[in-house]
């Protein structure tokens, strides 16, 4: 029983399905075992002949570590990377709080509080926030546990809040947006009481 020709329905040989490769089934298959084995002996000439640099896989699996590895390690870089700038942050407003509270309490009178305050702020600002790329000004709070607060033996709380608004992260993770972030730091000195 023959198979009617159409056009474009050739065989695994290139003829049509009605001559079977001119010899039958059987010899369709023997041509297919041919080509097998001349493009198996063409791979394995190709290997013999290739130069040593193609033929060494030495390379390979370092190659395949690092595809398969850096997708892995980028979060966590990404997460390390936000935790050290976040304390940091938390690192330098604890400074300025003691600072703040300790330039407070020890001001010579009511007068010169607000100004040495100012004055600490100030100079944080310029020397420690800004070279970290934060333009931000630290909001202080003076809380004081008697009036007026230069009390002898009395607390005085100092507050600093910082807000940094939502950012981009520089470098190779540029694409990644942070989320606005609140700092906060206190610190309570007391008043000498030999004042």
């Amino acid at each position: 029983m023959s198979e009617v020709r159409r056009d474009g329905d050739e065989g695994f040989c290139g003829r049509s399905r009605v001559s079977e490769c001119g010899g039958g089934a059987h010899t369709c298959g023997f041509q297919a075992f041919h080509l097998y084995q001349a493009i198996h002996g063409l791979v394995s000439k190709l290997k013999r002949e290739a130069p040593e640099s193609l033929r060494n896989e030495t390379g390979s699996a370092v190659v395949e570590f690092l595809i398969l590895a850096l997708p892995l390690f980028l979060p966590i870089i990404i997460y390390l990377s936000a935790l050290h700038e976040s304390s940091t942050i938390r690192s330098d407003l604890n400074t300025l709080a003691r600072q703040v509270a300790r330039a407070y309490v020890t001001s010579s009178s009511s007068d010169f509080e607000s100004a040495r305050v100012d004055a600490v702020v100030s100079a944080f600002e310029t020397q420690m926030l800004r070279p970290q790329g934060i333009f931000e000004v630290p909001e202080v709070v003076i809380n004081c546990q008697s009036t007026p607060c230069l009390t002898p033996d009395s607390r005085v709380e100092a507050v600093v809040t910082i807000v940094k608004p939502a950012s981009t992260m520089a470098g190779i993770f540029r694409f990644l947006q942070l989320a606005p972030e609140s700092f906060s730091a206190s610190d309570t000195q007391i008043v000498d009481s030999w004042r």
